[in-house]
């Protein structure tokens, strides 16, 4: 059984780094829900958005690298492709609109917020990771 937990944290972790992204999301539309109500339109909105969208990735890779407790990078990896296929899929749809440095901006930042989500675990659980 002890060898089918690391396996079982993975399947878990995953999917709930996805929904940590999205309870930050739901959060912040409780305090600005006009943010969320309108096409970003001006460049303010955009920006506090991509901050948003920032501190969410961060949040839900800090929360896989907590539940899967091994194999960091691998994990990291797994959860940036994940959060990089439904980035790519809201700039070719929801966001098409949106100006060019935003959408990049997006991008761009993926591998700082699983970076910075995987150190936090690591900070937090260092003897999960000590043989890594």
């Amino acid at each position: 059984m002890s060898r089918i937990w690391p396996w079982i944290r993975t399947v878990i972790s995953l999917p709930l780094g996805l929904v940590a992204i999205s309870l930050v999301h739901e959060l912040a539309k409780l305090g600005l829900p006009q943010l969320y109500a309108n096409d970003l339109a001006n460049d303010a909105d955009r920006t506090l958005m991509l901050l948003l969208s920032i501190l969410a990735g961060i949040v839900g890779s800090f929360v896989v690298g907590a539940i899967a407790r091994h194999r960091l990078r691998l994990h990291m990896g797994l959860f940036l492709v994940a959060m990089l296929i439904i980035d790519w899929l809201g700039i070719i749809g929801y966001l098409a609109a949106q100006p060019l440095w935003f959408k990049i901006a997006i991008i761009v930042t993926l591998p700082l917020q699983v970076w910075v989500g995987g150190k936090l675990a690591k900070m937090m659980f260092p003897s999960a990771y000590s043989t890594e």
